[in-house]
């Protein structure tokens, strides 16, 4: 038990009730093979989504047989999983890549990043992806059985070791929204269909976005992508697609090859000296117009992939996102108790085994609609107050023995501006309508309300501040980052009403009460000596954003909220009581 205050007596018998609790209702051992795609593993019934065993059925029956067993992967869930007793197999090596979590992989200078990664293009909108990605399984099995080495736990699970010659292989949408159709369920809500058509493929998409000599059209995102890939002349297509830019959009700004999909790539990174890294499109498989109802063209297809695979030689690479989001942070602020100044540096997310996995927006639509409870973080890796939290709700999380919390970002792009769902205008409305269709799973018929001018519930509940935004006549409330919130699509308030957020925690407010709210602002911190300090202001490094929490002034609402919603949220406890 990774308890971060073990000196809590109260606290931890609860925890271990808890957990004799969940040891009576659940089975030790969870299989993919015999469950559905949701898979409860926490006290308080928090779950575990698999997109790809929901949407292409990649369970034991779809995977390699090594012998008369399937073979499933050791990935790092169950890795996390079987430290707290239970395990779940996964059948299938496939992570969803997304657009954000692509650059930083291609742009990453780390060592540890360094060599062969392999990436499917495809998404569930396109017929071939389902036959590309289960017969990449079947020879990635093979491989893997050949080569990976495996160790049993102490309850004789199959655990595998740090040097596994194939953990992950990576799917990648050109569709920003995942090629899910919204339309019609807008529709039901009082939104208009868009004059033009409705496409996110950042290959052919040319809704404009920005101004002046900055204005682009979304193929501005792929031609980003292309040109990190550094891909050479003639390895895709002979297709062409135009990047269209300038005020009035009528310059050219790119030719780029087409990259066909369903298709696989293998990418190699290597350090070139001089801090920088070149990554190289090793090889490429189109399989998009392959007919898998054809056995020979099948198998064409998976020696195709056995060759391409075979030439990672030191096996493909397992890419950690939020390594890049590790980095301490730095809060200055006036305590309004004391008056003094004072600038305060928050710990790194250090847990090499923490317990955040980013969802595409397909992915986090699905769960939306999936049965059970679940963990979703509102977040992203360019706002500051995102990566301060990480470190404390991994700490605190696990500390309920909670094993997943996905993370959502709305801004698609990441690293630039132009793709936040939440408030980027275009001319049909592309992104804003993304926004509004994950709205109408987040509440808006709470209390069987017609879809209301402002949102009524999400405003009070998560505590936002942030302006409304207007989509398509309709006003709704910005959701700030971070954000976490319990969901559940089932869940009803005691009248019976639809009410999908069981809790929810705008964590943002709090930040800057976490300190100045404390008995002794500085107790937890070490006073630090800078180099050039701003006069008047105490420096301090290693704050605890949880000890800080714990030791806070009872009564004032910032602190006493986060506290009491933590307790609720991770002890299954649901409530809708701002407390």
């Amino acid at each position: 038990m990774n308890n971060h205050h073990a000196n809590k007596t109260k606290r931890r018998s609860a925890i271990i009730a808890l957990l004799l609790t969940a040891l009576i209702a659940l089975p030790m051992v969870c299989a993919y093979a015999e469950t559905p795609a949701v898979t409860s593993v926490h006290p308080g019934n928090f779950d575990i989504y698999d997109y790809f065993l929901d949407v292409y059925g990649l369970g034991a029956d779809k995977a390699y047989k090594n012998g008369e067993e399937a073979y499933y992967y050791s990935t790092f869930f169950q890795k996390t999983i079987n430290e707290r007793g239970v395990t779940i197999n996964n059948y299938h090596p496939f992570s969803t890549l997304l657009y954000e979590e692509f650059q930083y992989l291609l742009q990453s200078q780390y060592a540890a990043d360094q060599g062969y990664y392999a990436v499917v293009f495809g998404g569930e909108w396109e017929a071939n992806t389902q036959p590309v990605l289960e017969n990449v399984n079947l020879v990635a099995g093979e491989i893997a059985a050949a080569n990976n080495a495996y160790s049993e736990d102490s309850r004789g699970n199959q655990v595998k070791q740090d040097d596994a010659f194939i953990n992950t292989i990576y799917n990648f949408d050109f569709k920003l929204n995942g090629g899910v159709e919204i339309e019609e369920r807008l529709a039901e809500y009082g939104f208009t269909v868009p004059a033009e058509e409705y496409n996110s493929d950042i290959r052919a998409d040319q809704v404009a976005y920005g101004s002046g000599d900055a204005r682009r059209t979304v193929t501005n995102l792929y031609k980003t992508l292309y040109d990190t890939l550094n891909v050479a002349e003639g390895t895709f297509s002979s297709e062409k697609v135009t990047v269209l830019g300038g005020a009035e959009l009528a310059d050219a700004v790119a030719e780029l090859e087409y990259i066909p999909s369903p298709s696989v790539v293998l990418l190699k990174k290597e350090d070139i000296g001089a801090g920088a890294v070149k990554n190289t499109v090793v090889g490429f498989i189109d399989a998009s117009a392959t007919d898998f109802t054809d056995a020979a063209q099948t198998d064409a297809f998976k020696a195709d992939v056995k060759n391409l695979l075979g030439k990672a030689t030191a096996g493909l690479r397992e890419f950690d996102f939020f390594r890049y989001i590790w980095g301490t942070f730095t809060l200055d602020f006036t305590s309004e108790f004391t008056g003094l100044n004072y600038s305060a540096q928050f710990a790194n997310l250090t847990d090499p085994n923490h317990i955040f996995e980013t969802v595409s927006y397909a992915e986090l639509v699905h769960i939306l609609q999936q049965e059970g409870n679940y963990a979703i973080y509102f977040g992203g890796a360019w706002c500051p107050y995102s990566k301060g939290f990480l470190a404390p709700l991994n700490q605190i999380a696990k500390s309920y023995d909670v094993n997943k919390i996905y993370v959502y970002d709305p801004r698609i792009d990441g690293i630039g501006g132009n793709t936040m769902i939440r408030a980027t205008e275009t001319a049909s409305g592309l992104y804003q309508r993304l926004y509004a269709y994950l709205m109408t799973y987040l509440g808006v018929d709470y209390n069987s309300f017609a879809f209301p001018s402002s949102h009524d519930y999400l405003s009070p509940k998560l505590g936002v501040t942030d302006e409304d935004i207007l989509i398509a006549g309709k006003s709704l409330t910005k959701i700030g980052v971070p954000t976490l919130i319990s969901y559940n699509r089932d869940n009803v308030d005691a009248n019976g009403q639809p009410a999908h957020l069981s809790g929810t925690a705008s964590t943002a407010d709090t930040f800057s009460n976490i300190i100045i709210a404390a008995t002794e602002p500085t107790k937890y911190g070490t006073q630090v000596t800078v180099a050039e300090p701003k006069e008047g202001v105490q420096y301090y490094a290693g704050v605890s954003y949880i000890e800080v929490f714990r030791t806070s002034i009872p009564g004032r609402r910032e602190e006493n909220n986060a506290i009491r919603f933590f307790d609720d949220f991770f002890e299954g406890r649901l409530t809708y009581v701002v407390k």
